[in-house]
C-alpha cells in the first residue's frame, strides 16, 4: 500500500495494529504520512495520536490531504478553512489576472487575452462564490475566509 501511495492517512489503529507496518513502510519510501486525530480515550485512535504527537501533519478532511498533494489552491489561513470552491479555466485566468488591486473589465480582458463575454461570465462565477466584488466598474479580490 506504501509503495503505491502519495500518501499514507492514518484513520484509526491501536498504537500496535497493521497501519504501523504501512507507516513504516510509507517512511521508508520517503512518503508523506498523514493522521487523523481522535478520542483520547479511543484504543483505536491510539497510533493516529502518537503520530500527531511525533509531528505527522494532521488530515482533519480531505482538503488537508490535497492540499499537502499540491492539488489543492485552497490554503488553511490562521486556523480557518477557506471552503469557497477553487476557481478554474477562465476563472482561475481572471482571478490571477486580478492580482491584488482593483481593475475594470476591459484591464482583465487586456490581461487575460480572453474576450469579454468569457471574462465577464468568469466575474460572475467569481462573484457568486465570493471571489470578487465589484463596484462602480471595478472589480476586486476577497480576502479567503472560512465558512
Amino acid at each position: 500500500i506504501a509503495a503505491l501511495a502519495e500518501v499514507v492517512v492514518v484513520v484509526e489503529s491501536p498504537s500496535r495494529g497493521g497501519s504501523l507496518h504501512t507507516v513504516d513502510a510509507a517512511v521508508a519510501r520517503d512518503r508523506p504520512v498523514m493522521a487523523v486525530p481522535g478520542s483520547v480515550r479511543s484504543p483505536a485512535s491510539e497510533l493516529p495520536n502518537a503520530l500527531l504527537a511525533e509531528g505527522c501533519a494532521p488530515a482533519r478532511d480531505a482538503l488537508d490531504v490535497l492540499t499537502l498533494l499540491g492539488i489543492s489552491s485552497q490554503q488553511p489561513t490562521s486556523g480557518e478553512r477557506d471552503l469557497r470552491p477553487p476557481p478554474d479555466g477562465a476563472s482561475r485566468a481572471v482571478l490571477d489576472a486580478l492580482g491584488g488591486e482593483p481593475a475594470t473589465l476591459d484591464d482583465l480582458v487586456a490581461r487575460t487575452g480572453l474576450g469579454l463575454g468569457p471574462v465577464s461570465l468568469a466575474l460572475e462565477r467569481l462573484q457568486e462564490h465570493d471571489w470578487v466584488v465589484g463596484e462602480r466598474g471595478w472589480w476586486q479580490r476577497v480576502e479567503e475566509r472560512g465558512r
